[in-house]
């Protein structure tokens, strides 16, 4: 089944449209919701399944994937969370596809992106079940026929049509989440326009990442908005914790990073930790000539677009 939301999803309205709109073409074999970890990508998709209830009478099957680590466990997991048990009798890829014969079905894969080898299983999975359609939630892009990639963009910090006001800055969908997360740890939090430029602060320091702006929001117990902007120049130590049933990766920034640096090669990490010597922006060409001697030399066109494809970095 498709699990039960905690919380009302914030300012994903659009978001949630433009997803059902190109699961609704059959022509999108694959919808693949990219983004970097705490973007709300696994939200967004619970969303999107239930909004698409009309489109797929036969239902949707929600398959967690975040501690499948192994590529040839990944037909055996979907065929699990469809109830089909693997008993020897007949080829499992022959029960999937009778298990799916005429039905019109949702398949949302949850946090694909440590199973990236095994996308090519999923264009297996075209023909044995020619109806059916699949959510993707993944860090990286899948690079299989069929997919359409989505990138889920953050939460917006301000109204664009007047990013200076403070009070058009207060509906924002990013205050929001702070505000309500807040009110959750301390219920007495009340967003006034003495706090707002500091709220309205930390959510533009956080570039409105939702995970950011959730484990900000959980410091409130402790520290004014005042108090923890100024702390935000150390991100990393601040933004843990916010609650203890998530997984490990999803408690702390830190560990949101470090998941998807993991996935990376060596010479692609090094890549990474190498580009932090830029403040902020950089050119394809800095980039070449600062990898002279180094791991990746030669590779920063490879390199890059991994990182890229990966949601760790991001072109313009």
């Amino acid at each position: 089944r498709v699990p039960v939301p905690y919380s009302r999803l914030i300012g994903r309205e659009q978001e949630v449209s433009e997803v059902v709109a190109l699961l609704a073409s059959r022509e999108n074999r694959v919808v693949t919701l990219v983004g970097p970890g705490g973007i709300g990508k696994s939200r967004l998709a619970i969303e999107v399944a239930d909004a698409v209830a009309d489109n797929f009478p036969d239902g949707s099957v929600f398959v967690a994937l975040e501690n499948v680590l192994e590529p040839n466990l990944l037909l055996p997991t979907i065929a699990y969370a469809l109830g089909i048990r693997d008993t020897g009798e007949v080829p499992l890829e022959k029960r999937l596809e009778i298990a799916f014969e005429g039905r019109r079905s949702l398949i949302v894969l949850d946090n694909f992106e440590q199973l990236v080898r095994a996308a090519p299983v999923l264009v297996r999975l075209y023909e044995l079940a020619p109806d059916a359609a699949f959510l993707v939630t993944s860090r990286a892009v899948l690079r299989i026929r069929g997919e359409r990639a989505y990138e889920v963009p953050p939460l917006a910090t301000h109204d664009p049509a007047s990013p200076t006001s403070v009070t058009r800055a207060m509906t924002a969908p990013a205050v929001e989440l702070f505000v309500e997360r807040a009110r959750a740890v301390k219920p007495d939090f009340e967003l006034t326009l003495e706090n707002a430029p500091a709220v309205t602060g930390i959510c533009d320091a956080l570039e409105g990442l939702p995970l950011a702006i959730e484990l900000a929001a959980a410091r409130t117990r402790v520290l004014s908005p005042a108090s923890l902007l100024q702390r935000l120049e150390r991100q990393l130590p601040m933004l843990v914790d916010s609650s203890r049933d998530l997984p490990e990766r999803q408690r702390t920034l830190r560990s949101t990073i470090e998941w998807s640096a993991a996935l990376l090669q060596e010479s692609q990490r090094c890549l990474l930790a190498d580009l932090g010597v830029f403040a902020q922006d950089f050119t394809l060409e800095a980039v070449e000539s600062l990898g002279t001697g180094r791991a990746w030399d030669g590779q920063a066109i490879d390199g890059l677009a991994a990182l890229v494809d990966s949601s760790l970095v991001s072109q313009r």
